[in-house]
């Protein structure tokens, strides 16, 4: 809804996906959206869009419609990536690998989570790298594994991060349910119960057991690290959190 907003939609009408409208026929389910908007003049789909119980409504039967009500039918073609026509089944599946920069090629813009600052068990503040637990849906697209990222809320600037989303093997007793966690290099104060965004720039590696807590610290200094040079912020300034330049390479990234 942010995103059509900044792209001057002025209204947005949201169909839930009930059983009730899942049992409409094709041809009932245009008649409501023609009931729902009186006025309604033209209407723009993709080539392979279907509508009404088992999908058996499609652009044939879209343009007979508009034919004999007056409605315009604009047919938009496939955008491709890598010769593939996308699609958000495309999408989840490169995040579920954790391929983040093909599911922003494809989404033309970086994945976003959203979510609420939960408390934790505070494992991470005594390795020395506090963490931001989120509550997040988002969260169960991406696959396990420790990310680069920017994190922002509220008006303050977006600041570089690393999140891991996942079990945590190390210290979580085996069986636990997966967190999505994230720790702001330089960060002193208090985000419970804020609202953050997170926009997902790189997967750095995947999620694994380490032999004691020492030497997973030493890998979440080193991620710190290869998330700073990711995301070109100068060492001192990754560590303080003072002056953080927040462009990104021109890499793809």
């Amino acid at each position: 809804m942010a995103l059509f907003r900044a792209l001057g939609v002025e209204g947005c009408f949201l169909l839930r996906f009930t059983p009730s409208l899942a049992a409409l026929t094709p041809i009932a389910f245009l008649q409501r959206l023609r009931k729902t908007f009186p006025h309604w003049r033209m209407i723009s789909v993709g080539a392979d869009w279907r509508f009404g119980r088992q999908r058996k409504g499609d652009v044939a039967l879209l343009r007979r419609f508009g034919a004999r009500f007056g409605l315009r039918v604009e047919v938009i073609p496939p955008v491709r990536y890598r010769g593939e026509p996308i699609s958000s089944t495309r999408i989840r599946e490169a995040l579920r690998r954790g391929a983040v920069r093909s599911a922003a090629a494809m989404l033309g813009r970086p994945f976003v989570l959203t979510g609420r600052v939960i408390r934790g068990a505070g494992v991470g503040r005594r390795l020395g790298f506090p963490t931001a637990n989120l509550r997040v849906e988002e969260g169960g697209l991406l696959g396990e594994g420790v990310y680069a990222v920017r994190v922002q809320w509220g008006r303050a600037t977006a600041r570089p991060a690393v999140m891991n989303v996942g079990r945590r093997p190390t210290v979580a007793p085996p069986g636990s349910p997966p967190v999505v966690e994230i720790h702001v290099p330089g960060f002193r104060g208090r985000l419970y119960g804020r609202r953050l965004e997170v926009e997902v720039i790189r997967r750095l590696r995947s999620e694994r057991r380490f032999p004691n807590s020492e030497s997973l610290r030493r890998q979440i200094e080193r991620d710190c690290q290869t998330a700073w040079r990711l995301l070109t912020i100068r060492r001192r300034d990754f560590q303080t959190g003072k002056k953080i330049a927040l462009q990104g390479r021109s890499d793809g990234l």
